[in-house]
């Protein structure tokens, strides 16, 4: 018997509400309003409930997907983490919490797509959207300019969503969707200005917009269109940080390359 949230209303002894469960390896938790429990024994009845006192409560359970070696779940916090690597928000770093609040994790739907160890979320905070995030190498996200009324995943891997009545199956089609990545902020060794930028990708144009972050606080120095692989000038400023975010509906883009002067780029 594999317990599903319909075996728990309320934990014994606890006063949070049962929202969903997940399950990774032989790990069973349960994720509430409140804190997550994990839970071990295989009769309903007398399962031993332990509250793990990180207290990230299940904004959705909807939101719930489920790794070989992780459970996901949108939180108050961002894109929980608990797993064979710890207990940790995979956002942290990449979205700050007003960021995280105005996609309303109340309206979270994730999945998974084939053997990807990517995470798919889906949301409506008045227009409906998405974004993908890198499960074991969370640098940024890839925003999605479409979202969902329902998404699902079948016991073959496949990712199905489901839109205005039809049901689609992801990355079958032959239109390309507008993806929308943003890094992480980088910290720079020291300050630094960048005066050539580079985009590495199959084809053109791509828009990219650099975001850099000093005392004085944060700022946008290079927001364009770039046409081919030639590097172009980039912006000034003096930064300790530096955001990148690139957006396209061309097709893949394999790297953005930033440098002092542009006599580095070609040393590599």
């Amino acid at each position: 018997h594999r317990p599903d949230v319909e075996d728990f209303d309320r934990l014994d002894g606890a006063a949070d509400n049962v929202v969903g469960v997940g399950v990774y390896g032989s790990s069973f938790l349960i994720l509430t309003d409140g804190d997550v429990y994990l839970a071990s024994g295989s009769d309903p009845a007398s399962i031993d409930n332990q509250p793990q006192r990180i207290f990230q409560p299940c904004l959705s359970a909807l939101s719930i997907v489920e790794f070989e070696d992780c459970v996901l779940w949108a939180t108050t916090s961002g894109l929980w983490y608990y797993g064979a690597k710890g207990s940790f928000c995979l956002t942290a770093g990449i979205l700050t919490a007003e960021q995280w609040a105005a996609l309303d994790p109340s309206t979270m739907m994730a999945g998974r797509h084939e053997n990807l160890r990517m995470v798919f979320v889906f949301y409506d905070n008045g227009t409906k959207q998405g974004f993908v995030l890198d499960i074991d190498n969370p640098t940024g996200i890839y925003g999605l300019s479409t979202g969902y009324d329902a998404v699902a995943h079948a016991s073959t891997g496949t990712m199905y969503v489901l839109t205005l009545g039809s049901v689609g199956k992801w990355d079958a089609g032959t239109s390309l969707m507008t993806a929308d990545f943003k890094s992480k902020p980088f910290q720079l060794p020291a300050p630094m200005s960048f005066s050539a930028v580079e985009v590495m990708a199959d084809t053109f144009p791509i828009h990219v917009k650099l975001v850099g972050s000093n005392a004085k606080g944060s700022f946008t120095f290079f927001d364009r269109d770039i046409a081919s692989q030639y590097a172009v000038r980039g912006g000034p400023g003096l930064w300790d940080q530096v955001q990148i975010e690139v957006t396209t509906s061309a097709g893949s883009v394999q790297a953005i390359r930033l440098a002092q002067e542009e006599e580095d780029l070609r040393n590599g």
